[in-house]
């Protein structure tokens, strides 16, 4: 099935199946920096819509489903996602969306920025003068995404990977967590589940001095390339291997 794009509101992506998989990074967002801004945003579009008809795009996500009837796995947009869904709890305590309800957070980064997020997502609405009924309607109905829908997992992490490596969202140790873990779709989840130490490691900046101030500079230097001295992005391809589980053989 070749990709398909649609353009969705924030009702109808919230009510598919979606699941957050294991080779997602932790939820990260920063209240005063990602989450303000798309509160603020979204509280600009609300005011200035008089007609009901104003369109207010938020972004794109990358959906991969192995098979049909299967949970769509979120390649890239987690981060707005579950942002949207704590705004969405925030406004109705009492209706939690599908898509928060359904997905299961260990990652202690993540409980913890969740909690914190959604502590300050309620804090900002105590004190918003506007119409909180007439936001949630305006970010269920008139938010959209573009929907990036496909059945191949390498051709969603192609895409993925063109559209965040030449960002400053993802350094290039996010990338290679994504992409290994990614090879490791075959793999018990116990194995998988290792791979989230990839996280504690670049919190504390040791695996972008392993793989960037070791690895890469002796690699260079071996092949007497001296000038290539810093990694980034443009040079991940020297670490993302190559899939375990396929005969070597066979392109």
């Amino acid at each position: 099935m070749k990709p398909r794009i649609d353009t969705k509101d924030v009702k109808n992506v919230l009510n598919d199946e979606l699941k957050i998989p294991v080779y997602q990074r932790p939820y990260k967002w920063k209240a005063a920096k990602h989450v303000n801004r798309l509160l603020v945003d979204i509280e600009r579009e609300v005011t200035r819509d008089n007609t009901n008809n104003i369109e207010y795009r938020i972004g794109t996500i990358i959906l991969y489903q192995n098979q049909e009837n299967s949970p769509l796995e979120i390649v890239d947009g987690q981060q707005r996602l579950v942002t949207i869904a704590l705004i969405l709890l925030a406004l109705d305590n009492n209706n939690s969306p599908r898509f928060i309800n359904d997905q299961i957070f260990e990652n202690s980064i993540s409980k913890n920025n969740i909690k914190f997020n959604y502590e300050y997502i309620v804090n900002f609405f105590s004190l918003y003068k506007g119409d909180k009924q007439k936001y949630k309607s305006f970010l269920l109905n008139n938010c959209t995404f573009s929907v990036i829908s496909l059945n191949d997992l390498t051709e969603a992490f192609q895409l993925f990977d063109s559209q965040n490596s030449r960002g400053k969202e993802l350094f290039p140790e996010d990338l290679l967590k994504a992409f290994h873990l990614r090879e490791m779709n075959e793999a018990d989840e116990v194995k998988k589940e290792k791979g989230v130490k990839w996280e504690n490691y670049i919190d504390q900046g040791i695996l972008n001095n392993v793989i960037g101030k070791c690895l890469f500079r002796i690699r260079n230097w071996q092949r007497n390339e001296w000038k290539n001295y810093y990694f980034d992005t443009d040079e991940i391809d020297e670490y993302k291997g190559i899939n375990l589980f396929q005969s070597i053989f066979n392109p």
